[in-house]
Protein backbone atom coordinates (compact mmCIF):
# COMPACT_ATOMS: atom_id res chain seq x y z
CA UNK A 1 0.00 0.00 0.00
CA UNK A 2 1.87 3.52 -1.04
CA UNK A 3 1.65 6.14 1.26
CA UNK A 4 -0.46 8.93 -0.02
CA UNK A 5 0.80 11.73 2.06
CA UNK A 6 4.60 11.30 1.06
CA UNK A 7 5.23 14.10 -1.47
CA UNK A 8 9.09 13.54 -2.73
CA UNK A 9 10.23 16.77 -1.92
CA UNK A 10 14.24 16.61 -2.73
CA UNK A 11 17.60 14.21 -3.16
CA UNK A 12 18.46 14.89 0.37
CA UNK A 13 22.59 15.04 0.23
CA UNK A 14 22.56 18.35 2.13
CA UNK A 15 20.77 19.98 4.40
CA UNK A 16 20.70 23.75 5.79
CA UNK A 17 22.60 24.37 9.38
CA UNK A 18 22.27 28.04 10.85
CA UNK A 19 25.84 28.09 12.07
CA UNK A 20 26.08 27.82 16.14
CA UNK A 21 29.77 28.80 15.94
CA UNK A 22 32.45 29.70 13.27
CA UNK A 23 32.41 27.05 10.86
CA UNK A 24 35.37 26.20 8.44
CA UNK A 25 34.80 24.36 4.82
CA UNK A 26 35.20 20.72 5.64
CA UNK A 27 34.01 20.99 9.26
CA UNK A 28 31.91 17.59 10.82
CA UNK A 29 28.93 19.06 12.29
CA UNK A 30 26.51 16.75 14.06
CA UNK A 31 22.86 18.13 13.67
CA UNK A 32 20.53 16.00 15.88
CA UNK A 33 21.67 12.21 14.82
CA UNK A 34 22.40 13.44 11.55
CA UNK A 35 26.18 13.93 10.29
CA UNK A 36 27.21 16.90 7.76
CA UNK A 37 30.40 18.03 6.61
CA UNK A 38 30.77 22.20 6.24
CA UNK A 39 31.00 22.99 1.99
CA UNK A 40 31.52 26.78 3.27
CA UNK A 41 32.60 28.10 5.48
CA UNK A 42 30.25 29.89 7.93
CA UNK A 43 29.71 32.77 10.79
CA UNK A 44 27.37 32.45 14.05
CA UNK A 45 24.10 33.16 13.12
CA UNK A 46 24.86 32.17 8.73
CA UNK A 47 22.82 29.26 6.81
CA UNK A 48 24.88 27.37 5.46
CA UNK A 49 24.76 23.76 3.34
CA UNK A 50 26.21 20.62 4.92
CA UNK A 51 26.93 17.64 2.61
CA UNK A 52 25.11 14.47 4.54
CA UNK A 53 26.20 11.96 1.89
CA UNK A 54 29.41 10.64 0.25
CA UNK A 55 32.76 9.67 1.21
CA UNK A 56 35.22 11.69 3.29
CA UNK A 57 38.61 11.53 4.11
CA UNK A 58 39.17 11.76 8.17
CA UNK A 59 41.45 11.53 10.96
CA UNK A 60 41.01 8.59 13.32
CA UNK A 61 41.66 8.06 16.99
CA UNK A 62 44.58 6.60 16.28
CA UNK A 63 42.93 3.04 16.77
CA UNK A 64 43.31 -0.09 14.10
CA UNK A 65 39.92 0.20 12.12
CA UNK A 66 38.81 -2.40 9.65
CA UNK A 67 37.47 -2.03 6.07
CA UNK A 68 33.70 -2.08 6.46
CA UNK A 69 33.54 -1.49 10.37
CA UNK A 70 30.75 0.80 12.40
CA UNK A 71 32.62 4.28 13.02
CA UNK A 72 31.66 6.96 14.94
CA UNK A 73 32.84 10.52 15.39
CA UNK A 74 34.48 11.36 19.02
CA UNK A 75 36.57 14.86 19.79
CA UNK A 76 36.37 15.36 16.40
CA UNK A 77 37.88 12.20 15.22
CA UNK A 78 37.05 8.99 13.70
CA UNK A 79 36.63 5.82 15.91
CA UNK A 80 35.63 2.61 16.33
CA UNK A 81 34.18 2.93 19.76
CA UNK A 82 30.42 3.43 19.96
CA UNK A 83 30.47 4.39 23.76
CA UNK A 84 29.86 8.02 24.43
CA UNK A 85 30.03 8.69 20.55
CA UNK A 86 27.78 9.54 17.70
CA UNK A 87 27.46 7.23 14.73
CA UNK A 88 29.46 8.62 11.69
CA UNK A 89 28.79 5.52 9.02
CA UNK A 90 30.94 3.00 7.99
CA UNK A 91 34.50 2.90 7.15
CA UNK A 92 35.43 2.41 3.18
CA UNK A 93 39.10 1.54 3.61
CA UNK A 94 41.14 0.26 6.46
CA UNK A 95 43.50 2.70 9.02
CA UNK A 96 46.32 1.55 10.50
CA UNK A 97 46.65 2.13 14.53
CA UNK A 98 48.86 5.05 14.23
CA UNK A 99 49.07 8.23 15.48
CA UNK A 100 47.74 10.79 12.48
CA UNK A 101 45.85 8.00 10.63
CA UNK A 102 42.98 8.45 8.15
CA UNK A 103 40.24 6.52 7.21
CA UNK A 104 37.68 6.53 4.36
CA UNK A 105 34.15 7.03 5.66
CA UNK A 106 30.95 6.83 3.95
CA UNK A 107 28.70 8.97 6.30
CA UNK A 108 25.44 8.55 7.48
Amino acid sequence: MANENALYRFVGKRIDYVCQSEVARGDVIVVGSVVGVAEVPGTTGQKISLTTSGVFEMVTDGAGIDQGAAVYLKGGKVTKTADGAVALGKAYSAAAAATGATVLVKIN
